[in-house]
């Protein structure tokens, strides 16, 4: 697995791949690869986590991405649960939101942004 990630992360680093990545067909391509790396090689068969999450449940979601887990989330608590999302990358938020709506999953607050164990800027700039 470590060589596809290696692989992955080469990838997405080149400039003309990152700048295609941002448009809207390439970051279709992107959300499409990214889920089926995430179940197939990293978290296959998440039927364990889905176990634990009842329908009315509340879940917090930190370092939401582009909503792999949010969304199962969103799906696993349906009937008055509540999904919190939590992500610092504006991009990404960006895209969990368009991916959420896209899918009709209303039960979820994003909140762009980090969670740390103080209040308060992470840094001075």
């Amino acid at each position: 697995m470590r060589y596809w990630q290696a692989f992955a992360l080469a990838t997405y680093r080149n400039p003309i791949v990152n700048r295609f990545l941002r448009t809207g067909v390439g970051s279709a391509i992107f959300a499409s690869c990214y889920d089926f790396y995430k179940d197939a090689l990293e978290v296959p068969g998440s039927g364990g986590l889905a176990r634990q999450i009842h329908p009315g449940e509340w879940v917090i979601d930190v370092g939401a991405n582009i909503g792999f887990f949010t969304e199962r989330f969103a799906r696993w608590v349906r009937d008055g649960g509540k999904v919190i999302a939590i992500e610092p990358d504006r991009r990404n938020a960006d895209q969990l939101r368009k991916r959420l709506a896209r899918r009709n999953l209303n039960a979820v607050d994003i909140f762009q942004g980090a969670a740390t164990a103080r209040n308060g800027p992470i840094f001075d700039f």
